[in-house]
């Protein structure tokens, strides 16, 4: 045999079509607008679908522009149980100090039904001091030497 399914051999053979895709994950109020430097987590409440994994699209400028490119995933796609990426503000959307961007979460099922894109999440890139860049403080108070305690207070 050639691996040919007949109704002679098995009765009746129900072939099962999965075209609806699943819904977007949501985003919430708080994990709509976020700022970093290196790296920044995105996270969303999952879809009720069954194994669905998902991507992260670039969505360009934030506000009423934003747009997914859906030919170009950032994250092209994360395993079922995963509900969170580190997204890069500078590798992943190529975002100077002070631009912000957009990225959108779809969701993927078993059949691979790519679902409509989340609300937009906002990305600021943001300057952070490096270790080395951390301003130091003086103090003006006049410096205890060391009891034999070693508690710090005079003996």
């Amino acid at each position: 045999e050639r691996g040919e399914v007949t109704t002679e051999q098995y009765g009746s053979v129900a072939i099962l079509f999965d075209s609806k895709p699943p819904l977007a994950p949501a985003i919430g109020v708080d994990d709509q607008m976020l700022s970093g430097d290196s790296q920044v987590t995105v996270s969303w409440t999952p879809v009720t679908d069954e194994s669905p994994r998902y991507r992260v699209f670039d969505g360009g400028p934030c506000g009423e522009g934003a747009s997914p490119d859906l030919t170009d995933p950032i994250v092209v796609e994360t395993d079922a149980n995963i509900r969170s990426v580190a997204i890069s503000p500078s590798d992943d959307l190529g975002l100077a100090v002070g631009e912000s961007g957009s990225v959108f979460i779809a969701a993927i099922d078993r059949a691979n039904n790519v679902g409509a894109v989340s609300d937009p999440v906002c990305i600021t890139r943001v300057a952070v001091a490096g270790f080395c860049d951390t301003p130091s403080a003086r103090s003006t108070r006049p410096r205890r030497s060391a009891s034999p305690s070693g508690s710090g207070r005079p003996a």
